[in-house]
């Protein structure tokens, strides 16, 4: 998700389905393995109501997040 790399509303399409999955296919307490950039994008997913889209109030309030989860 940068200059060079996949977009912003890319890596929406490709996280938040597989997030999705994952929750309906995974046991509870299961444990999901990913980077910083994945998992602040994913929390705030969660932390919004799981919205269907994310729109640029979202994508604002992501990048407003940057190095806030450190590894």
């Amino acid at each position: 998700m940068y200059d060079e790399g996949e977009s912003f509303n890319d890596a929406v399409k490709r996280i938040i389905p597989t997030m999705e999955n994952i929750i309906n296919i995974l046991p509870n307490n299961s444990v999901v393995v990913t980077h910083n950039s994945v998992f602040g994008l994913i929390k705030l997913w969660n932390d919004s109501g799981r919205p269907e889209t994310f729109d640029k109030e979202l994508r604002e309030a992501y990048v407003q997040q940057d190095n806030k989860f450190p590894t």
